[in-house]
């Protein structure tokens, strides 16, 4: 391993470090967002006037440019029959249990249907005898987020969007002085040029797989941020620009929507906002859902910054805005450079929904320190939200980071707490389970953290376990066991391997790491599963996890140059350790453009089919031999 990757943790974190301040640098010209937490009110605006108004005086930059396009045609037309016969097969790894989250690839027992680019696959899996490429979707010049299956209606729901921002054209009118140049500048296109990003939600009739018939369009421009699919309701949160542009200049607009391409908008007497809150750009926050059954829906929207976790619970839906400190330059002797000082540390505005069916209502706001940029770092137990997050702050030369730990109540209200745990270190990962949290940070060692959260006005460290490496994801397996995927160092936090850890929790105040796998067999080792979940395939009664692991650099015995080796592993989880079940070879589905570097696996029955836009491979999931490909 050469001295640059071996160093690759202090990177990532200094990395890391960078963006936080840059993103503060930004906000030294402007106002910092500021939030009165002992009068937080959620009015409506009574009128466009007011709203205007209040976007005009509390937003003190504008985000982006650009004019309002129509979306996708809509229509339905005649189905056919399908049968389904398959009880075991593959879900999406989600973090709460019934709630599902979209994903590129899901399976109903007998199809597979995955994102390819601007495409849906479509693919008859089982049975194996039957294995064909059956039809495709063509979303040209759109992405696909991702997709959901609505087994009761026999729906598939793409998530689409198009990102095309303004562009803007420079022009250079050169005017000579003495020996110097200038007259540059800068040219906002016209409006007729000027398109928006629109996101779409397609909801496909599959009854007949060969013919997919596009049923329902829901579309909005701006971004569709998260998504979740409960009880044959879908949510999702959009997020859209307060601004058009015009050949008079910009101008505050509402939000719109179309539904199979009817343009609707959402009223100023319906958006929410905040009277305290002061930003640098201020978006509206959509909170929509949409009853597949018979497609009626509602919407609560807030104006409010840029919002990019979504966590839901049974009952409830968060979402998490942060909110970055004022950042201003001080010369502390005359003479001497500036230094940057904060007035403020990082903080997370949380807003709570109450939703039941498409009945949404926003009930409460509340705000913690440090930043929330993970689903897992929040999680509703017993009417409370429990949330970690990662603070970091400044002064000169000296920088502070530390994980704090928060127990709100249903009005977000803090009631319990605890502060810079870490010290020096960065967040890298955390899952509640019960009435457990499990933290880990980073530096040097690897401080896995269990937190006791049976009173939730007291929480506290109740056990600590220091070992190398870091784990970016924990995977509960039973009540008494973690798994952590992650990274190995040695001591002088030098990546050593893509690590495997099993801990045991059985004793809260002495969690044990039992046993670990450690792949290292190239120059660097990487895996999705590391920064997302849903890569990660879960056989629950065979007690196995796969996932797929990209090694960079391998040296084939039998040639002479260097290359990326793609595999997939499947890692069997005991009580006592873990065992590779196998790892597999699969170079031949090697990544092509427009499958977001993904390969994923699913199981049917006894079948195993790993899949990426460069084929479809499958295994007999008993003796992992491989028997077809398509």
């Amino acid at each position: 391993m050469n001295k640059s990757q071996s160093k690759i943790v202090i990177y990532i974190a200094a990395i890391s470090l960078a963006s936080l301040i840059i993103f503060s640098l930004m906000n030294i010209t402007f106002y910092k967002p500021t939030y009165d937490e002992k009068d937080v009110r959620i009015p409506k605006f009574d009128n466009f006037f007011e709203l205007e108004n209040f976007i005009m005086s509390k937003s003190n930059s504008r985000r982006y440019l650009y004019d309002i396009m129509p979306a996708l045609d809509a229509g339905k037309t005649e189905q056919a029959e399908l049968s389904s016969q398959i009880t075991d097969y593959s879900s999406t790894n989600v973090q709460v249990g019934g709630i599902d989250e979209s994903d590129l690839v899901k399976t109903d027992g007998q199809y597979i249907y995955f994102v390819n680019g601007s495409y849906i696959e479509i693919i008859k899996a089982y049975p194996i005898d039957e294995l064909s490429h059956v039809s495709r979707i063509n979303l040209s010049n759109f992405n696909v987020q991702g997709i959901y299956l609505d087994y009761d209606n026999n729906f598939l729901i793409a998530i689409i969007s198009r990102y095309t921002y303004v562009i803007l054209d420079y022009t250079v009118e050169t005017t000579t002085v003495g020996d110097a140049e200038s007259g540059e500048s800068l040219k906002i296109l016209p409006p007729d040029r000027i398109k928006p990003p629109i996101s779409s939600i397609l909801v496909f009739d599959i009854e007949n797989h060969s013919y997919p018939v596009l049923y329902y369009n829901i579309s909005f421009e701006g971004d569709v941020i998260q998504s979740r699919l409960y009880k044959n309701t879908l949510y999702i949160n959009n997020v859209q620009n307060p601004y058009a542009y015009y050949e008079s200049g910009e101008k505050v607009k509402l939000p719109i929507f179309w539904i199979n391409n009817k343009m609707k908008f959402i009223d100023a007497h319906e958006i929410m906002y905040i009277p305290q809150v002061n930003d640098n750009y201020l978006l509206y926050n959509i909170v929509f859902a949409i009853n597949l059954n018979d497609m009626s829906f509602s919407y609560q929207a807030v104006l409010i910054g840029s919002t990019g976790v979504l966590y839901m619970s049974y009952n409830n839906i968060y979402l998490a805005q942060t909110v970055y400190p004022k950042v201003y330059p001080v010369r502390r002797f005359a003479g001497e450079p500036l230094e940057l000082i904060n007035s403020d540390v990082v903080k997370s505005v949380i807003l709570r929904f109450r939703v039941l069916g498409i009945n949404i209502s926003l009930e409460a706001v509340g705000m913690v320190e440090g930043v929330i940029n993970s689903q897992f770092q929040l999680d509703e137990y017993r009417g409370f939200l429990r949330v970690s997050t990662y603070t970091w702050s400044w002064s000169g030369n000296r920088t502070e980071q530390y994980t704090n730990l928060y127990v709100l109540d249903e009005n977000l209200t803090v009631i319990g707490n605890i502060t810079k745990l870490g010290k020096s270190e960065m967040l890298y990962s955390t899952r509640f389970m019960g009435d457990y949290a499990y933290l880990v940070t980073f530096r040097i060692i690897d401080p896995f953290f269990v937190i006791d959260l049976t009173d939730p006005r007291n929480p506290y460290v109740i056990g600590e376990l220091k070992i190398p490496g870091f784990s970016t994801y924990l995977h509960p397996v039973n009540n008494d066991l973690v798994l952590g995927l992650g990274y190995e160092t040695n001591n002088e936090t030098r990546i050593t391997g893509l690590k495997i850890s099993l801990f045991d929790i059985s004793d809260p105040a002495n969690p044990r790491e039992i046993d670990k796998i450690i792949l290292n067999r190239s120059e660097w080792v990487w895996s999705e599963a590391l920064y997302n979940h849903k890569a990660v395939m879960v056989i629950q009664n065979k007690n196995i996890i796969g996932f797929s692991v990209v090694f960079y650099g391998v040296k084939l015995s039998n040639e002479s140059h260097f290359e990326s080796l793609y595999s997939y592993i499947l890692v069997q989880i005991e009580e006592t350790g873990l065992e590779i079940y196998k790892l597999l070879t699969v170079n031949q589905l090697q990544i092509k453009r427009g499958f977001g570097g993904s390969i994923r696996g699913i199981y049917i029955d006894s079948y195993l089919y790993i899949i990426s836009n460069g084929g479809l491979l499958v295994y007999n999931l008993d003796t992992v031999e491989k028997i077809l490909s398509l």
